[in-house]
């Protein structure tokens, strides 16, 4: 039996995900031999979701926005932008007494609600991946104490964190998520493959954050920054909240391998309450995410666009 297990990429909640549905589904089905990973990215284009990317005999979609085909058997998220439109919204309650349907937009992590489905419902223990759980819930829901917590890469498991988020592509899920069933978490941090891996992206981690300095421009409440001058693998989280710590939202506007991307996000260490829906407003435009973070991609080429939504976003984080 062939699992095909579409989950979020370049995400250490996606890759979690990922590895508690595999413990689920290896323990609900002892047939299922064959595990397919396959990341999907919020980019400028759609995931092809249909029979010939969904083409296993177990189809699951994680931490991801929900597709409505036949071929979708299990879908897990937590994410308040999941259903694109009332159509989906009504197709995944129809399914939800199936027992293979869940969401939960107060989860803190997607993995932590595939961990309580798979205690609460099926009475496994999670055993040795609980740590595993609980770093997710708190690396997804920014659980740190301030901004020099949230860029503390001194721990093995911040380390690994790092290599997930830079180097999280479907080869990579497929080498690690077995690696995560059969080991701990320490253990997995530690590989020489995720040693190796981090000691290049240390240096480009700071050379990221002497960008968004040089590039910022501190509006008060808003800080908008605009580094589309060259690429950067991807966007170092909290970077604004540690440069600008009274700032209340952040806006930047960069590039990643084969998209622009705009990042939207709360300081919640910042000296004012947040009062906007930031993945609300990223799903105007096309992308999506969370209340405090948010996410909007565009066409390498479609510069003049995203500069305009960069521009549109700010206004509105401005306007109250």
């Amino acid at each position: 039996m062939r699992v095909v297990v579409a989950t979020h990429g370049n995400c250490l909640d996606g890759l979690a995900s990922a590895v508690l549905f595999s413990n689920l589904v290896r323990h609900l089905e002892p047939n299922a031999s064959a595990f397919d990973y396959r990341t999907c990215i919020y980019g400028p284009e759609p995931v092809p979701f249909g029979p010939r990317f969904l083409d296993g005999d177990i189809n699951a979609i994680l931490d991801y926005r929900f597709y409505s085909g036949p071929e979708l058997t299990w879908y897990f998220d937590h994410h308040v932008t999941a259903f694109s439109n009332s159509d989906e919204e009504s197709v995944f309650k129809e399914r939800v007494v199936s027992g293979r349907y869940h969401f939960d937009a107060k989860s803190a992590s997607c993995a932590g609600l595939i961990g309580r489905v798979t205690e609460e419902k099926f009475g496994m223990p999670l055993q040795h991946l609980k740590p595993l759980v609980e770093f997710a819930n708190a690396v997804d829901s920014a659980r740190y104490s301030s901004p020099d917590d949230a860029l503390d890469r001194s721990t093995s498991t911040a380390k690994f964190l790092s290599v997930v988020e830079h180097r999280g592509n479907d080869e990579f899920f497929t080498r690690l998520v077995p690696q995560l069933l059969d080991k701990p978490l320490e253990a997995v941090a530690t590989l020489p493959e995720i040693l190796q891996a981090y000691a290049k992206i240390e240096r480009q981690q700071q050379e990221f954050l002497t960008h968004v300095r040089q590039c910022s421009e501190d509006r008060g409440t808003v800080i908008v920054t605009d580094i589309t001058d060259r690429e950067h693998e991807t966007f170092t989280k909290f970077a604004s909240y540690w440069l600008f710590p009274q700032s209340t939202y952040s806006v930047l506007l960069g590039r990643i391998p084969g998209a622009l991307k705009i990042s939207v996000g709360f300081n919640p260490w910042g000296p004012r309450k947040r009062i906007h829906d930031l993945g609300g407003i990223c799903r105007t435009f096309g992308g999506g995410g969370h209340k405090v973070v948010g996410g909007v991609a565009f066409a390498p080429t479609d510069i003049q666009r995203a500069k305009t939504v960069l521009a549109t976003i700010v206004d509105l984080l401005e306007s109250a």
